[in-house]
């Protein structure tokens, strides 16, 4: 799915095995109003940008802080 500039869209982790990157998922809004600055998400960017299938990097990424087993993620392109 192509992405547009602006486009906020929601991840979930699927699963941390892999060292280098999280295995993610899209997915819908959580609900929760407890976003949190996800500076130090690494492996989710990684993970993310696999998913998508590009090399750019997005503008900001948010980890919700309710959300337990993996959480989810708030991604800006």
């Amino acid at each position: 799915m192509r992405r547009r500039s602006g486009e906020i869209v929601f991840y979930r982790k699927r699963s941390g095995d892999s060292k280098k990157m999280d295995r993610m998922a899209r997915t819908r809004d959580c609900g929760h109003n407890s976003w949190q600055n996800g500076h130090g998400a690494d492996k989710a960017i990684k993970g993310i940008m696999k998913l998508e299938g590009t090399r750019s990097r997005p503008r900001s990424i948010k980890h919700c802080g309710k959300c337990k087993n993996g959480g989810r993620y708030n991604v800006k392109w």
